[in-house]
């Protein structure tokens, strides 16, 4: 019998919001600081992930991967953000499809997002439609 060992929660996905500009645009819900350039008014699809390392907090190198489908492309595609410190608190990570990546692909159908820490998958999330 092990006494007093206590383990470690996971890191975890709070939430991923999709943020289209695309859609906002049209709706004019989408505000845009005025310092931002032009790249950032393309139609495409945004994606902010939020996560919560553990209490111990994620390790140098720890990376949020996005990976995604889109409508007119068959093949998964991958944007990462890898942080050099350790993470002790609550990050957002962004993720955008636009430009070329849009234009030729089209909207985003289905997506996940990993947290990698130590090259291990340490939590995940998906969309419904992921499979």
């Amino acid at each position: 019998m092990i006494v007093g060992t206590a383990v470690a929660e996971a890191p975890r996905i709070i939430r991923v919001e999709e943020l289209s500009s695309a859609d906002s645009a049209a709706t004019g819900q989408l505000q845009m600081p005025k310092f931002q350039d032009a790249a950032w008014q393309q139609p495409g699809d945004e994606f902010v992930v939020t996560w919560k390392p553990n209490a111990e907090g994620s390790p140098v190198g720890t990376t949020v991967r996005f990976q995604y489908r889109q409508q007119r492309r068959k093949e998964i595609r991958t944007l990462e953000v890898t942080y050099p410190f350790v993470v002790n608190q609550s990050r957002s990570a962004s993720f955008a499809v636009i430009g070329e990546a849009y234009q030729r692909g089209g909207r985003v159908t289905a997506w996940r997002v990993q947290i990698l820490e130590g090259g291990r998958i340490a939590a995940e999330r998906r969309s419904p439609d992921w499979s």
